[in-house]
């Protein structure tokens, strides 16, 4: 039967690889930690099941996997199929075949939290200083060489000033999901809930900083009501900081001077931490400024001007929802000159949808 057949993991104290055979396209990948050692999971499938799921839902192919996978993580997964498929009717839910482990880590550690240095990630690690690792995925194939070194300078200087151990992790893994369904929307936190499953190295919880606030939550790759299902029996995954809007998250780092030194929330840029001229650099300058700390934010390279702002046009609802938070918080502090290009960008959106 054709299937998406995941081999057995060659696998050290560093790195991490196998092949995805999609029915009958090899796919070779892996992952490998940055300088530090770390202890590797016993189910040495749940690394790759969550990628597995992609191609075999969009293909309508089982998934077969040679290393055992946790139970936790084997009936998580099934719930994520399930989920997506409901978000996503040309998704099909698929039987997952594997060795069942029974033994997970002995050891507990603190929790872990992904970082990108964005204003999410930013706050999550405010609001939940009891993380004691941050996990970084760089892309093999997608980030450029300069952004990296930018990034790898950045996230030493975290670890640096906070006291956090930053795990830097290469990884080609996104290869596996890519044609098969959309990052923002789909794929991206199972690609990093596998990163994190390799490194995690003892019974603990990964912090996945939300990205929306309750009230506008939508379908999207980290959700509140998905996210906990990427769990294994040694990985509890908890969605954090969805209680707040992101202005509120910038008002927050606003007061913390490390962390509004380290922000990067950029997609575009091929050669900095920030271009400082894309949709997420201006607003996120934009609110910074109506903040009054736009200038001790050293990563972005230029002022904001509503001359830049209105450069860059709101796009889906999402932005839009962003957009409306900077303008009434700019009316609510005085900065009228921020409210009113806000407003117009909102109003060109309505025009248009």
């Amino acid at each position: 039967m054709t299937t998406v057949h995941v081999g057995r993991t060659r696998v050290d104290r560093r790195s991490a690889a196998t092949v995805v055979d999609v029915a009958g396209h090899r796919i070779p990948v892996g992952m490998r930690v940055v300088g530090d050692r770390i202890r590797p999971p016993r189910a040495l499938g749940d690394v790759w099941l969550p990628l597995a799921i992609f191609p075999a839902m969009r293909l309508g192919l089982p998934i077969v996997l040679e290393d055992a996978v946790s139970p936790t993580r084997l009936h998580g997964i099934r719930e994520v199929q399930r989920l997506l498929a409901t978000w996503d009717p040309t998704l099909q839910v698929q039987p997952i075949e594997a060795p069942v482990s029974t033994r997970g880590s002995r050891r507990s550690a603190p929790p872990i939290q992904l970082m990108t240095g964005g204003v999410d990630s930013a706050f999550a690690l405010l609001d939940n200083p009891e993380a004691t690792d941050l996990v970084y995925m760089h892309d093999l194939d997608l980030e450029p060489a300069a952004v990296r070194t930018e990034v790898a300078t950045m996230l030493a200087s975290l670890q640096r000033e906070t006291g956090r151990r930053v795990l830097r992790v290469d990884s080609d893994v996104r290869r596996v999901v890519e044609p098969y369904g959309d990052w923002l929307t789909q794929t991206h936190l199972a690609v990093l809930a596998s990163v994190a499953t390799f490194v995690a190295g003892a019974r603990r919880s990964l912090h996945v900083p939300s990205a929306l606030p309750y009230e506008s939550v939508i379908p999207n790759a980290s959700h509140p009501m998905l996210d906990a299902h990427y769990a294994t029996d040694d990985l509890r995954v908890m969605h954090v900081g969805a209680h707040v809007d992101r202005f509120q998250k910038v008002r927050a780092l606003s007061r913390d001077d490390v962390l509004l030194r380290h922000l990067r929330v950029c997609y575009r840029s091929h050669d900095a931490l920030n271009c400082s001229a894309c949709f997420k650099c201006t607003r996120t300058m934009a609110s910074l400024e109506v903040c009054g700390v736009l200038d001790r934010a050293v990563t972005f390279t230029r002022p904001w001007t509503p001359e830049l702002h209105a450069s860059q046009e709101v796009f889906n609802d999402v932005a839009r929802a962003f957009e409306v938070e900077i303008r009434d918080a700019a009316r609510d502090a005085g900065r009228t000159d921020v409210a009113d290009v806000s407003d117009a960008a909102i109003a060109r959106y309505d025009a248009r949808v």
